[in-house]
């Protein structure tokens, strides 16, 4: 009984969570609505530093996506290949004895 209480609060609390991740952004829109009822005219708005652009820098990949990631996708290969190679070794083949 207090399992299927723990079960449900945990469903309720995922889904309200849930629900409050979705809501989020539709709350943090600001609307400004003027005496009328329609939309007001957003003012002019002056920025307070003036950002010249320049031409973007050249983009240089982080350390992590050139080195760290490639040898965590081929560790992962190898533990992959290597996993099931000694499933079939070990268990398969234990598992079917030709009888002489």
């Amino acid at each position: 009984m207090v399992s299927m209480s723990r079960h449900r609060w945990t469903t309720l609390a995922l889904v309200a969570i849930l629900a409050l991740g979705v809501a989020l952004p539709a709350l943090a829109e600001e609307e400004t609505v003027k005496a009328g009822g329609g939309e007001a005219e957003p003012a002019e708005i002056v920025p307070g530093v003036v950002v010249e652009e320049s031409a973007p820098a050249e983009a240089v990949a982080d350390w992590t996506y050139r080195y760290l990631v490639p040898t965590c996708l081929a560790l992962a290969l190898i533990i992959c290949i290597l996993t099931v190679v000694l499933y079939f070794t070990r268990v398969v083949r234990s598992r079917y004895k030709s009888v002489s």
